[in-house]
């Protein structure tokens, strides 16, 4: 027998027990999946095989490299070495740390997190005794890093080379011109201004140099002190592609050479072995 009320009639059944029973299975069910569902984004890498794919999060390289790869360590802090260098070491490694970015993290804790993995040898004994604590920012590591690695000898005499720069003997004017920059790279708190840049190179080049400056009104011609350098710089970019021009051989007598090669190889071919061996001339 049928109730019927506002919601529509009521079914009745004979097993009441039983549908109330698995009605609250099913319930209890999915509340459990649901409470699954909820660890698992809170946790996702709970209960995974160690040959399980690592999660994948948005904006983060391939989850294969390590710290390790992208910090390899390449100073050694022995002060006898002269390839150390304090700030091309600080350049590339920045450049590593901005190659990758990890979700909720700033660019200030990643270099801070990797920068030991940077080091070895002395360099990491010396920033492994500092006190805990001691460096909180990117400032303070660079500054305690640079006075330990580029004290103010160092820096003076890097100077001095900037001021003293003379082109070598047969030096061309593309070589002089890179390893002029190389200083300035290497001593970036030179303190020159770029006007005073230039007119140290073209007072240490040779007159035959500075005559190709001239001739070329890299000077003459430019009275923004930016555009001066570079013009500079492309005409040093194209006396070196001059150069090796003039440096490669010409096709026509590589590949004369190579013929008279082939036929001298063909000739001694044809020639009989006794006349080889004793170096008799052979009459026709």
């Amino acid at each position: 027998m049928t109730r019927r009320n506002l919601r529509g009639p009521l079914v009745y059944k004979s097993d009441i027990e039983a549908t109330a029973h698995r009605n609250r299975r099913e319930t209890r069910q999915a509340l459990d999946y649901q409470r699954e569902e909820q660890q698992d984004r809170s946790n996702p890498t709970e209960g995974m095989d160690e040959n399980d794919p690592p999660p994948q999060v948005a904006n983060e390289q391939d989850a294969t490299r390590t710290m390790y790869d992208y910090a390899k360590p390449n100073l050694t802090g022995a002060e006898s070495s002269i390839d150390e260098d304090s700030n091309t070491h600080i350049a590339n490694f920045l450049e590593f740390c901005d190659t990758f970015k990890i979700n909720d993290v700033s660019d200030v804790a990643i270099r801070l997190r990797l920068f030991p993995f940077s080091q070895r040898n002395k360099a990491k004994q010396w920033l492994n005794l500092s006190p805990r604590g001691s460096i909180t920012t990117w400032d303070q590591m660079t500054e305690k890093f640079l006075l330990k690695y580029f004290p103010l000898a160092k820096m003076a005499k890097f100077r001095n080379d900037i001021s003293s720069f003379v082109q070598n003997d047969l030096e061309t004017l593309y070589d002089a011109w890179e390893r002029y920059k190389d200083l300035l790279r290497r001593c970036p708190h030179h303190r020159l201004l770029l006007w005073l840049q230039v007119q140290t190179f073209y007072n240490s080049v040779n007159s035959s140099t500075r005559q190709m400056i001239d001739s070329s009104a890299v000077i003459m011609l430019s009275t923004q002190v930016e555009m001066i350098n570079k013009k500079l710089d492309n005409l040093c970019s194209s006396q070196q592609h001059l150069q090796s021009r003039l440096e490669e051989p010409p096709k026509f007598f590589v590949g004369t050479t190579r013929k008279l090669r082939k036929s001298k190889a063909a000739t001694s071919s044809k020639l009989p072995k006794s006349a080889l061996s004793t170096g008799k001339e052979i009459k026709p």
